[in-house]
């Protein structure tokens, strides 16, 4: 079974400047932008949040331990080969479970390593 745990943070950016560089946060959830210590869009770290949630929701299991490329289900991520992560994934699937390919995209989407390209 699978145990979802969520922590919300308020991120306080400075005036006249949308970035953020705190690392509050579940691990689990953070985007791979948190961890290289740098300034970040709060934005895209949410819609990355967002889709390790709804992965999570939808598959019953997390895509990954964490976004880095020490994790070996992210680094498929990392390395454009969502093929590879979406194939190990589906794999561990009951046969009779269907997952739409506007899932997949929308999640490859949401999971992926570039900030601004997340939708």
């Amino acid at each position: 079974m699978l145990t979802l745990t969520l922590s919300f943070q308020i991120l306080a950016s400075e005036p006249n400047n949308p970035t953020n560089k705190t690392t509050k946060g579940t691990r689990e959830y953070m985007a791979p932008e948190i961890f290289s210590d740098e300034r970040y869009y709060g934005h895209t770290v949410d819609l990355f949040a967002a889709g390790v949630l709804l992965f999570g929701m939808v598959l019953g299991n997390m895509p990954f331990f964490t976004a880095t490329t020490n994790d070996p289900y992210f680094k498929a991520i990392a390395a454009n080969r969502k093929d590879l992560f979406w194939r190990s994934h589906l794999a561990k699937l009951d046969s009779s479970v269907k997952i739409s390919e506007s899932l997949v995209d929308l999640l490859s989407l949401m999971l992926g390593y570039f900030p601004l390209e997340r939708a």
